[in-house]
């Protein structure tokens, strides 16, 4: 609901609204992340901005060009189809 990342002229219909515990736990020791919105990375770098450095990964679309933006050039971001392909793909 809250998303700017799709500019249109048409108008918008909210389809779901994310509501996360403001709560969130430690991710300091976390090495590698899939986000599963790009408001779930926003809550999280506010609140850890050291794990920016680390491995960050998400589905293709919306998500990720959100993520390549805040990320900058010096982001690592990769792509997958969802979290089960990623924690296949790293359980390897």
């Amino acid at each position: 609901e809250d998303s700017s990342e799709i500019e249109s002229d048409l108008q918008r219909i909210y389809t779901y609204k994310i509501s996360l515990d403001a709560d969130i736990p430690d991710l300091t020791q976390q090495t590698h992340f899939f986000w599963m919105s790009g408001y779930q990375f926003d809550l999280a770098i506010q609140k850890y901005p050291s794990i920016a450095n680390n491995f960050h990964a998400c589905g293709p679309g919306i998500t990720a060009n959100h993520i390549r933006k805040r990320l900058g050039e010096k982001g690592d971001l990769e792509i997958f189809l969802n979290y089960e392909d990623w924690l296949n793909f790293h359980a390897s």
